[in-house]
């Protein structure tokens, strides 16, 4: 995937989990008692999803990179 839809995702999955927080919190919530939330722990690991396949990208886009300065240096252990 995309590293934009990526972070597109995982600013969406930011916003809504924030948003169930808060209304947790309205209703007398302590943070420590968010994780007994179902639709809580949904949207937690849905941001949590999101974030590993970024981190995935950045490594694979780190790779591609690595290779491709390997293909274009010049080769100095020729004999």
């Amino acid at each position: 995937m995309k590293r934009q839809a990526l972070e597109k995702q995982l600013e969406t999955a930011k916003s809504k989990l924030d948003a169930r927080a808060g209304v947790l919190k309205q209703g007398g919530v302590s943070d420590d008692s968010l994780c007994c939330d179902p639709v809580w722990r949904n949207l937690d690991a849905a941001r949590r999803q999101t974030a590993t396949r970024l981190s995935a990208v950045g490594k694979l886009e780190k790779r591609e990179a690595d290779a491709l300065a390997r293909k274009e240096s010049p080769e100095t252990d020729e004999e």
